[in-house]
């Protein structure tokens, strides 16, 4: 029903704060209020650590949702993260959601050594979310995650 075009940045990943004020201004008014959500965004695919599901059941032990956000629409989407207090993902395009969550949020991004960016740290900070990343161990496939470390990241964000 409505189109909004924000201003293009010449480097992928840049985003001005006016961008996303301009989107959460205008799309706002469709984003749950409530939070206290704790998801873990997971991947398909060549962009899944060799250990996923090691991940999966590490977080699923703290109490996150394991969700994956193929197949939902993009409400579904803004409202997943607008609700969420704790956010862990993957690196991937699914964490431009982050333009719909809430300051304070915590978001935790799990890298390969194959892809760093700081694309989704730069929005994270632009909207007051705390913002906690952790590089895969390198292996043959896209990386190996350390689950005591994760999970000493996520019971840290936790208690704040």
């Amino acid at each position: 029903e409505r189109l909004v075009f924000t201003a293009f940045e010449p480097d992928a990943g840049m985003l001005c704060k006016e961008s996303v004020d301009l989107l959460k201004e205008t799309f706002g008014d469709m984003l749950t209020k409530q939070g206290g959500k704790r998801v873990f965004l997971t991947r398909k695919g060549r962009r899944r650590f060799d250990n996923q599901d090691a991940i999966e059941n590490t977080l699923q032990t703290l109490g996150l949702d394991v969700v994956d956000t193929d197949g939902m629409s993009v409400r579904e989407q803004m409202e997943l993260f607008g609700a969420s207090d704790l956010i862990v993902s993957n690196h991937g395009a699914g964490l431009t959601n982050l333009v719909w969550g809430r300051p304070g949020t915590a978001v935790v991004e799990l890298f390969s050594e194959k892809w760093p960016n700081d694309c989704y740290f730069r929005l994270a900070t632009l909207k007051g979310m705390r913002y906690r990343s952790m590089m895969a161990n390198p292996s043959d496939g896209w990386g190996v995650v350390d689950c005591g470390r994760l999970r000493t990241i996520i019971e840290e964000l936790m208690e704040r």
